[in-house]
């Protein structure tokens, strides 16, 4: 064998395994998703078109898609993945005329976010159906006086807010709307809402 065969063949040998690696680890980032939609119902969520990639938008509260992220924590379809099958199909065309017509659903999805692909303006803010998750809280709890979002003080110890991971808490409606249109950061201390991450 000369050296210049043996080159390629070396070279062409730590291609393979490169492409192997690179194949467990993607393997590794996907998740099988199985849904039936409710009779004359939807799944919950919204998608757009990327180029060939069907990506989620958004996921609906009290949705099916919903009740399957509370029972398989390990494997939820979350805004920003991107869906690569549904019920075996592969082709764009295909994937998304069987989320509108077949009752049952078996997704395999990317579960590396691929959120950079959604609209600047679904980046910048949360998704609603994100927002309405998290728990309300008493303003005791929350040791909060005000909501510093419309100003208003001297807060019944008793009323129902929204305490965000940075501990500030504000009136559900007031911090629903700044989240979802105008930034996915808390307004006092701009601490940053991650959708993926469960509030």
């Amino acid at each position: 064998m000369t050296m210049l065969s043996s080159l390629r063949n070396a070279v062409g040998s730590a291609f393979r395994d490169v492409a192997n690696a690179h194949m467990q680890n993607v393997t590794g980032q996907r998740a099988i998703v199985d849904l039936v939609k409710p009779e004359g119902g939807s799944v919950g969520f919204s998608v757009i078109m990327h180029m060939n990639a069907i990506i989620v938008a958004d996921v609906s509260s009290s949705s099916v898609v919903s009740e399957w992220n509370a029972q398989h924590p390990d494997a939820k379809l979350r805004p920003g993945y991107r869906i690569y099958s549904v019920n075996g199909q592969n082709h764009t065309g295909s994937m998304l005329q069987e989320l509108r017509s077949a009752h049952t659903l078996t997704l395999q999805v990317s579960t590396a976010s691929q959120e950079y692909l959604l609209p600047e303006k679904a980046r910048k803010v949360l998704p609603v159906a994100f927002v309405r998750r998290i728990p309300d809280r008493s303003a005791r709890m929350c040791k909060a006086t005000e909501c510093s979002i419309c100003c208003e003080e001297d807060l019944s110890p008793h009323e129902l807010l929204v305490q965000l991971p940075c501990r500030h808490a504000f009136h559900r409606d007031c911090v629903h709307k700044w989240l979802t249109q105008h930034k996915r950061t808390c307004p006092m201390c701009g601490y940053t809402l991650d959708p993926s991450v469960d509030p």
